[in-house]
Formats: C-alpha cells, structure tokens, sequence
C-alpha cells in the first residue's frame, strides 16, 4: 500500500526485500525467458532513473511545511515501481523455496496464503496513517463558505487549495452552481479569455488577459485587479480565497476594502460605507462551528488538512480583530453607541473564545500544536485579554457579578499568556511553549496574576 503522505518512511522493509531478490534472482538464474528478464530490467532502469534523475532536477531547495508535502506527494511514481517489481520478487521467491527448501511450497493455496499474508503486513504497517475515511476537511470548507454567498457571486481563489475544493464542490456536487470560481493564475493566460471566458464564464466582464501590473505598464488586451473590480463589482459580489498575488502591483487596496467573510474575505469600495454591527451580523454562524481539530501527529504541516485549519484559525483570528479595532474606531469619533460597541466586542469575543478554545483542547489533550497555531493563538490571546478588560468594565456598571468575575479570570488569564509567551514562541521555543502553557492551562485559579492590560 503505497502512501500519498511520503514514500520510504511508509513502505514497510518487505517491498525493498523482495526487490532485492528480485535482482538477485534474475543475476544468479538462467530459468527465466528472455521477455520477462527484458520487460523486469526495464522496470528497474526507468524506476533508477526517475529516482537518480528526477531528484537531480527537483529545483526546491530543503522544501519545509506544504511545499515539502507537495514535492514528497511526486515520488508517489517510483513507489509504483517499487510495488510491482515486490511482487515479482515475492512471486519469485515462493519459487525458489518450494524448490530448495520444501516441495510443499508448490501448492497453489498455500501460495495464494502465503502472498496474502505478505500483503496483510504491508497494509496493517500503513492504514491507521493512510485511514480517511473520517476525512471531511475539505467538504466542511466548502460549506461553511458556498452556502452563504449571495447569489451569482464570484469568487476569486489562488493556489490548489480552494480552486479546487470549490470547483469540485460548485460541479460536481452542485452546492452553489450559481456561484463562479475563477483561478487567478488561469486567468493570466491567453487560452482562458479566448476558450473559458465566453463560455464557462459567460456573463462576467473579463476585458482582457489579466496582468498583476499598474495601470500604465498594461498592454493593450490586458488587465489588472483593480480594472477587473470596476468593471464587475456592481454586478456581482466578489470574494477571494487564498491571499491577492504578491506581484499585484494595481493600486486596488486605495479603492476597495477586503472584509473576512468566513475563511475568505469580500470586496468592498471603500466610498460604500460600512457599517460595523451590520458586517458582524453578515458572519455565517458557520465561523464558529467547531470544524474537527486534525491530529498534528498524523496531519502535520506539510498537508493540505493542516492548511486548512489554519485558515480557519485565521479566519476567527481576523474577524475578531476587526470587530475590535471598529468597536474602538466608533468610540474615538463617537459614530457609535455604546450599545453597538458591546455589540462588537461580545461579537469578537465570541469568535477568538472559539479559536483558542480548540487550541488549548489540543495542548491539554498532549497532541502537538504548530508553529503556526502557536502564533494564531498568541495574537488571539492578547485580543481576548483586550476584550475581557473592556466587557469587564462595562458589566461592573451593569451590577452582574457573576459575568464580571468572569470576565476578570479571562483578562488575567489571557494577558498574562500572551506578555509570558510571546517572547518563547519569538524565539521558536515551540516545545518550551507547549508544556508550559499545558502547565499554565491546568491551573485552578488566576488571581495571582497582574490585571494591568
């Protein structure tokens, strides 16, 4: 059973055992035909030279995270190899012993027992790794986002990741068939005006062949984000998933706004004003399902289940900070009550209670968290200790002292992991970081610590 995850690491000793024999056998006996030594050998040249050649070519230099997962997911081919000429070998070897060891050996049965036994240890060695049957990322993805897009709306994506996920999920599934997908980096390309655009993409405004570059460098025939936006942000809604190309050299970001809408964020001209209260209750109540924590330990950061938990974290991260950042912009210039300002912080609060809550569930639970998790979790830590001080403050005036004890253990608590922390996690002390916060976390009581946000 070969693995998608990585090659050697995963195949068990036996493959490269019979292999082995295999070479052995067909160097030390003549008993074979011509045809089949030829058609083995040839095997073995083109599995040699893939390995030899095509590691000789990979142009990623010590590859880390998903792009060392996307380069191992290429030596899925030679396993192929590997696997075939194994079973040869195996084939071979029950032959050899049936006639220097036990005639026995010779019956069909025991053979036939003998290759499923072999077959039996290799799968057992690989299936709780190999096991995604439970696997679901992917489709929560997809619907904690299409579900709830405005009709007809484009999304705007980038990388395999969403492009593909949504694609599957907008054709094949036909969750939100109205809504358009188009990949950025296809869009860049001749044959999509001329073939997709008038066909697949009927209906959207593509002027051109689109190009990450100001105004005055296009060509004629070419286009950039922010003339892609003019020309069809009246018309439909418009979202990108995955991050704008960092080429994009259009001034898009002095027109348009990127609001977090669940993983991805919405675009919005910045001469439409928006209202803070009304972009809070815009968020799909999706954001803050629970989507299953993967396993680091069997879903580590070089896969795509490990992105998209991140993303997800972001999300929340994201859209709570600017749930924040406008409770406090509406305060300054007195643009809104104080109603809508506990509005937003509760709203905020919500959405970073729910990021670090899985987080620290993961800590406690022993399973191992990120680099990446551990910076989403310091940023929402510091935020929480923000919202709590402030909702702490307007509860003691409201008398409830149930919700303002409450409130202050959250203050404390939060701050005080994010001033200790974030100088460890600074620093990469990733494993540091963990066991004390599991330390930290198991405490009964916060009230030694300074309140001093």
């Amino acid at each position: 059973v070969v693995s998608t995850q990585s090659t050697g690491a995963e195949l068990s000793i036996l493959p490269w055992a019979f292999t082995v024999f295999l070479v052995y056998y067909l160097f030390r006996y003549e008993g074979s035909s011509y045809l089949f030594r030829t058609i083995v050998k040839v095997f073995m040249a083109m599995m040699g030279c893939y390995f030899a050649v095509f590691c000789s070519l990979a142009n990623i230099e010590n590859p880390v995270g998903l792009s060392r997962g996307v380069l191992e997911r290429f030596w899925m081919q030679p396993s192929i190899g590997l696997i075939i000429l194994s079973g040869i070998g195996l084939c071979k070897l029950i032959v050899y012993l049936s006639e220097t060891v036990h005639p026995v050996l010779k019956n069909k049965f025991l053979q036939l027992a003998l290759a499923v036994m072999v077959m039996s240890v290799q799968i057992k060695s690989n299936y709780d790794e190999n096991d995604e049957s439970s696997n679901w990322f992917a489709h929560h993805y997809a619907e904690s986002i299409l579900p709830h897009l405005p009709p007809n709306s484009i999304m705007l994506t980038g990388g395999d990741l969403p492009t593909n996920v949504f694609r599957y999920h907008t054709i094949c599934e036909q969750m939100r068939p109205d809504v358009r997908v188009l990949d950025m980096q296809f869009m860049a390309a001749d044959w999509f005006r001329d073939v997709l655009a008038p066909t697949t993409f009927a209906g959207i405004n593509i002027p051109g062949v689109y190009r990450p570059y100001k105004d005055e460098a296009l060509a004629g025939g070419q286009y950039n984000l922010k003339q892609f936006l003019d020309a069809n942000i009246d018309s439909n809604a418009i979202f990108v998933c995955n991050s704008i190309r960092k080429d994009e050299e259009s001034d898009y970001e002095k027109y348009y706004l990127q609001i977090p809408y669940n993983t991805c964020k919405q675009f919005v001209r910045r001469s439409d004003v928006v209202n803070p209260v009304e972009l809070a209750e815009k968020t799909p109540s999706t954001v803050l399902d629970a989507w299953p924590m993967p396993d680091l330990r069997k879903y580590e950061d070089r896969t795509w289940e490990h992105t998209l938990k991140v993303a997800y974290l972001n999300s929340l991260s994201e859209k709570g900070t600017l749930m924040w950042q406008e409770a406090v912009a509406g305060k300054n210039s007195k643009r809104l009550s104080e109603s809508h300002q506990r509005y937003l912080l509760e709203h905020g609060y919500l959405l970073h209670s729910a990021g670090v809550k899985q987080i620290e569930e993961a800590i406690s639970e022993g399973r191992l968290v990120s680099d990446d998790w551990q910076h989403v979790y310091t940023v929402m830590a510091k935020n929480m200790g923000h919202f709590c001080m402030v909702l702490h403050t307007m509860v003691a005036v409201e008398g409830n002292e149930a919700r303002r004890q409450e409130l202050e253990k959250c203050g404390r608590k939060y701050w005080q992991i994010y001033v200790t922390w974030s100088e460890i996690h600074k620093n990469k002390a990733e494993e540091v970081f963990v066991r004390e916060l599991r330390k930290y976390l198991a405490m009964k009581s916060f009230k030694g610590l300074r309140f001093n946000i």
